[in-house]
């Protein structure tokens, strides 16, 4: 599975448990589907980690948030969901603080990703040039999957089908539900492909 794949000599996911101890979380629940037992078995019951470790076992793949259905019970405060391929030494309390300050219900932690475009990139109007700019590039705010979520805005999520954070996000807006961005500007890596990991 990716999340057991090594960054130097550790897996990824026990760089997730070990930042997420060090915030001061005592428990976490991994959702886990294709050859889960490997990270089960890896990471056990958390013991060597200082932290509690307790398994959502997906019959279907769920999506991002689906997964969130299959909580024991509803919880009480903020949580914290991080997507398994991501590498952060995200600061996980100045999100929590951020998202209270904020009074949010979700809020999505954000990295600054920048495309260059590598030609000069013309603007018309009609058929004339009104301008052309040299290889500018573009920024946007994107989704890092790190997230700080309220009960409220978990509400939302349906019971044991496939539903992505997306949808969640999206649902939320739709309703109303104050949703918020927390910029991250520590360390970050998707390792979702070769070139990423390397």
């Amino acid at each position: 599975p990716k999340p057991m794949i090594k960054i130097g000599e550790v897996p990824l996911i026990e760089h997730q448990v070990r930042n997420i101890a060090s915030a001061g979380i005592g428990k976490i629940y991994i959702s886990i589907n294709y050859l889960g037992e490997i990270i089960e078995e890896y990471l056990g019951c958390g013991e060597k980690f200082g932290i509690e470790i307790h398994y959502l076992r997906e019959e279907i793949k769920l999506g991002t948030a689906g997964p969130l259905s299959l909580l024991p019970e509803t919880p009480t405060k903020p949580i914290l969901v991080i997507n398994g391929d991501i590498f952060t030494a995200s600061d996980f309390n100045a999100l929590f603080s951020f998202h209270a300050s904020a009074k949010s219900e979700l809020t999505i932690g954000a990295i600054d990703y920048r495309m260059d475009i590598p030609f000069g990139v013309i603007n018309m109007n009609g058929d004339r040039v009104i301008e052309i700019l040299e290889k500018p590039s573009q920024r946007y705010l994107c989704s890092a999957g790190i997230y700080a979520i309220s009960p409220r805005a978990l509400q939302v999520v349906p019971r044991g089908s496939k539903y992505n954070m997306t949808e969640l996000i999206s649902e939320n807006l739709n309703l109303g539900i104050p949703v918020s961005a927390f910029p991250i500007h520590e360390l970050w890596s998707d390792i979702g492909t070769k070139d990423d990991l390397e």
